[in-house]
């Protein structure tokens, strides 16, 4: 890209930004090693839904040791007061 270009936009647009979007275009479409945005989005979606599956998956086994404690109350084992609520 020559100077002429990054000279008009000087104004509008930072030439570091410029530099990214290009950059950018160009994994897109192939002409540049590296993860579309399309897969980038799609790494990040993977990656929350990997934490949120290891918390619910955390949660689950002390849920899971309460139970095997005999720690959780079901309502039958509740005093009368609370169950009858």
């Amino acid at each position: 890209m020559g100077n002429h270009l990054s000279g008009c936009y000087e104004d509008l647009v930072h030439c570091g930004t410029l530099r990214r979007w290009i950059r950018k275009d160009e994994t897109d479409t192939g002409k540049r090693e590296g993860l579309t945005t399309s897969e980038r989005e799609e790494f990040k979606r993977l990656q929350r839904e990997n934490r949120e599956l290891k918390k619910a998956n955390e949660l689950h086994c002390i849920a899971q040791k309460y139970d095997e404690c005999g720690m959780r109350t079901s309502r039958s084992m509740a005093p009368k007061s609370v169950a009858s609520a």
